[in-house]
């Protein structure tokens, strides 16, 4: 192997390299910023009292955690 072909190998590899580096730090940054705006969210969240999966409203109107046996009520009966 020649001078040149080793000057752009090596030249090719530090590009690589530099290019790995910088996308592990963006990577790194990335997950750190959700991070935080994730538990910033969830402390907000529990603040206001928002629930996860807040209870639904029925056809009936009634809510979901009002219902305790789904199978009592049966249409016809």
């Amino acid at each position: 192997m020649g001078i040149v072909e080793k000057v752009l190998v090596w030249r090719l590899i530090s590009i690589v390299s530099g290019i790995t580096i910088v996308l592990q730090v963006v990577l790194l940054l990335a997950e750190a910023l959700f991070e935080c705006w994730r538990e910033l969210l969830k402390k907000v969240r529990k603040k206001m009292g928002l629930e996860k999966n807040p209870p639904r409203k029925t056809a009936s109107g009634r809510k979901d955690d009002d219902i305790t046996d789904h199978n009592a009520w049966r249409p016809g009966k």
